[in-house]
C-alpha cells in the first residue's frame, strides 16, 4: 500500500504544470459550486423570511373550515388556556390576533374594494416590523377610532393624515357594516397587492365595524427557529 501511494504521488508531480492546472480546476469548480448553492439557499431563506415576516407568519390557527371558506362566519373565540399554552412555547418568538374581512371603501367619487385588518399594532410590529414601514403619521391608540392606510390606497384616493375614508361591508351574520374613519397613519407595504388595498385598525375597531364583538378569524406566529 505504501509503495502504491509513493508511486501515485510521484506520478502526480511528474508533470507539475499538468497537475497544478488539474488541481486548480477541480478546486475552482468545487468552490464555485458550493458558493452558488450556499447563495441560492440564503436567497431562498431570505425570501421566505421576508414573506413570513411581512404578512403570513410561520403558523396560523383558524376555525375548522376557514381555509376552505374564508368568511367572517368561520371565526372562533380564543380562550385563556390557548394563550397560556402559546406563551409557554419557547420556539414562538411572537404572536398576534387578527381579524380580516373585505369592505368597499369610498372617498369623494372614487370607490375600491379593500382588505380590512384588525390588529394589535404593538404586537403586529414584532411580526411585520410595521414601524419601519410607516411613511406618515403614527399607530392609533388602543381606544382610537382611526385607521392606518396603505400608501397605494392613499395615493389612489389622494388622502393624507387627518382625512377620512368611508367603509361599507358585511358584518357578522349578514348585518350591514359601515362607518367613516379618520386616517392617522400611512403605511408602505413591500407587496404591491397589499400596498394597494389594506386598511388597518386597532383590533377592537373592526370588531365593532363588523358587529363581531368577541370572535377572531386568525392567529399568526413568528418562530424563533423555524427550521426546528
Amino acid at each position: 500500500m505504501k509503495m502504491i501511494f509513493k508511486i501515485a504521488w510521484r506520478n502526480i508531480w511528474r508533470n507539475k504544470r499538468r497537475s497544478i492546472i488539474t488541481i486548480s480546476s477541480i478546486f475552482c469548480a468545487v468552490f464555485f459550486a458550493v458558493f452558488a448553492r450556499s447563495f441560492q439557499i440564503g436567497v431562498y431563506d431570505k425570501m421566505i423570511s421576508n414573506m413570513v415576516g411581512m404578512y403570513t407568519g410561520y403558523l396560523q390557527i383558524h376555525q375548522d373550515g376557514y381555509w376552505e371558506e374564508q368568511s367572517i362566519e368561520n371565526s372562533f373565540i380564543p380562550d385563556d388556556s390557548l394563550r397560556l399554552s402559546l406563551q409557554n412555547q419557547s420556539n414562538i418568538n411572537a404572536y398576534n390576533e387578527r381579524l380580516e374581512s373585505f369592505a368597499l371603501s369610498a372617498s369623494e367619487e372614487l370607490t375600491k374594494g379593500v382588505m380590512v385588518m384588525g390588529i394589535q399594532f404593538e404586537k403586529e410590529d414584532e411580526l411585520m416590523d410595521l414601524s419601519s414601514k410607516m411613511t406618515a403619521g403614527k399607530f392609533p391608540s388602543d381606544t382610537s377610532n382611526t385607521l392606518v392606510l396603505s400608501e397605494g390606497l392613499a395615493d389612489y384616493y389622494k388622502l393624507n393624515i387627518g382625512d377620512s375614508l368611508i367603509l361599507l361591508g358585511q358584518g357578522y351574520h349578514g348585518t350591514t357594516a359601515n362607518g367613516i374613519y379618520p386616517i392617522e397613519g400611512i403605511l408602505k407595504l413591500p407587496m404591491p397587492n397589499l400596498n394597494d388595498r389594506v386598511v388597518c385598525f386597532q383590533l377592537q375597531q373592526p370588531k365593532n365595524f363588523m358587529l363581531h364583538l368577541a370572535e377572531l378569524l386568525q392567529w399568526y406566529y413568528k418562530l424563533v427557529n423555524p427550521k426546528n
